[in-house]
C-alpha cells in the first residue's frame, strides 16, 4: 500500500524533526510502528504548546486504528465474498448474529473496502503533513536559530 508508504513517510519526517537527532533514520528502521508512535508522542508534549500536541496526538490515534486494519488486510488472504475477490484476515465467521455481521466487517475487505481504506490513509497523511508544515516544521526552525546562537 503505497498510501501506508506515505504516512510512515510523513511520521519520520515529524520525527526527524521532534527528535531533533541525527541519526533519526537509524532509530525509525529499528522501532515499531507502535514504539515510533509513542516516542512521538511523548516528545511532542515535552516540545510543543498543549493544543498542538493534542492536535498531533489525535492524528497519532488515527494511525494507530488505521495500522490494525492495515495489518489485517495485508496479512490477510485472498479469497471469493459473494463472487468478487475479498481479502481474508480471519475465516470462518459465521454468517448470522449481529457479532457476526460485526466481525465480517472488521475481518473481510472487499475490493471497495481496499478503496475506501487507502482513500482514508490518504486523509491521514494529508493531515500528518499539515502538522509538519504548520506545527512541526516552525518549531524546528526555531529551535535551530535558537542553538546556533549557542
Amino acid at each position: 500500500m503505497t498510501a501506508w508508504g506515505d504516512v510512515e513517510y510523513a511520521l519520520g519526517n515529524i520525527f526527524t524533526c521532534l527528535s531533533q537527532t541525527p541519526y533519526a533514520s537509524i532509530l525509525i528502521d529499528r522501532l515499531s510502528q507502535q514504539q515510533f508512535r509513542e516516542i512521538i508522542q511523548a516528545i511532542s508534549e515535552e516540545a510543543l504548546p498543549p493544543a498542538e500536541h493534542d492536535r498531533l496526538n489525535s492524528v497519532l490515534e488515527r494511525v494507530r486504528r488505521k495500522t490494525t486494519i492495515r495489518n489485517n488486510i495485508v496479512h490477510g488472504k485472498w479469497g471469493i465474498l459473494d463472487g468478487a475477490p475479498a481479502r481474508f484476515f480471519r475465516v470462518g465467521i459465521p454468517k448470522s448474529t449481529k457479532e457476526a455481521q460485526s466481525m465480517r466487517d472488521r475481518q473481510i475487505f472487499t475490493a471497495a473496502d481496499l478503496d475506501r481504506r487507502a482513500a482514508e490513509l490518504v486523509e491521514v497523511c494529508t493531515e500528518l503533513d499539515a502538522i509538519f508544515r504548520d506545527v512541526v516544521l516552525p518549531h524546528h526552525i526555531e529551535n535551530l536559530r535558537r542553538n546556533r546562537g549557542k
